[in-house]
């Protein structure tokens, strides 16, 4: 027997089997044994239980507190307005179709390039902007959904 005796979480380990350097301990130990055999029925009565079950319907009672979503008409609308857009677009151009092809054909090349750089630069700005505004959105979203800390 030796003169200092095992953690109680040195003998659980060796019970579970995750310990298996502590056997000589536990052999030579009358004491550590005792404890190792109790950890062990503790782990085998443990194990028979059977698991638990509710008697009742978790995810309907967690669905009942959540808030119902919000269902908005913007997904429609902006779909609405970028069929308008692009028909509108598309009627322009098809009506003044001789007036561009004589603004692109006979301006200077330079102009051509300084046009169409000042569209991209627009757009670019505008995409940009587009995005920081979603992602705040977003953000926004989060927090209001986060669980409430107890």
């Amino acid at each position: 027997m030796t003169a200092t005796h095992l953690t109680d979480a040195a003998i659980q380990e060796y019970a579970m089997g995750l310990a298996p350097q502590h056997a000589a301990h536990i052999d030579g130990c009358p004491a550590c044994r005792a404890k190792a055999q109790m950890y062990r029925e503790m782990v085998a009565g443990i194990q028979a239980q059977p698991a638990p079950v509710f008697d009742f319907d978790v995810s309907a009672a967690v669905l009942a507190h959540l808030p119902a979503p919000r269902r908005t008409a913007l997904p429609r609308l902006l779909y609405v307005a970028l069929t308008a857009i692009l028909l509108v677009s598309g009627a322009a151009l098809y009506i003044f179709r001789a007036d561009v092809v004589a603004v692109f054909s006979g301006a200077a090349s330079m102009m051509t390039w300084v046009m169409v750089t000042s569209l991209l630069t627009i757009l670019i700005f505008q995409g940009l902007d587009l995005l920081k505004t979603y992602r705040k959105k977003m953000r926004e979203m989060l927090q209001h959904s986060s669980p409430a800390t107890v």
